[in-house]
């Protein structure tokens, strides 16, 4: 690009240059957005096995938009306390999904699943 700029106009070849550097920047973007694409399937793989049992987590279209844990806070009914409980949110551009880990095997467990196609 910075050869293409440098480059006077009045160049014999300047217009092929110009193509050839627009087809350039075509596939580089082509490149890019491919391995893109390839690093969220294995981010989706990746979190596939860290769960316990079998959840269909990966899916071709699939995207992962947001994941991160999070705490559900009750209020006890019968006393003042206020209990807390971990869980793990992950957030796909077609559901949402709960999760909890645990603590000896580190493996995750499906705990709620909500397709958002309607949503």
């Amino acid at each position: 690009k910075e050869y293409f700029i440098l480059t006077p106009t009045n160049v014999n070849g300047y217009k092929q240059l110009n193509t050839a550097l627009t087809q350039i920047t075509i596939q580089s973007d082509n490149i890019e957005l491919k391995l893109r694409d390839e690093e969220d399937r294995l981010q989706l793989l990746t979190l596939q096995n860290s769960f316990w049992g079998n959840p269909v987590i990966y899916t071709p279209t699939r995207k992962m938009i947001k994941e991160g844990e999070m705490e559900r806070l009750k209020h006890s009914d019968k006393s003042e306390e206020i209990q807390s409980r971990s869980f793990y949110a992950h957030l796909f551009n077609d559901a949402f999904i709960f999760s909890t880990r645990n603590r000896i095997t580190k493996f995750l467990k499906l705990h709620t699943a909500v397709e958002l196609k309607y949503a």
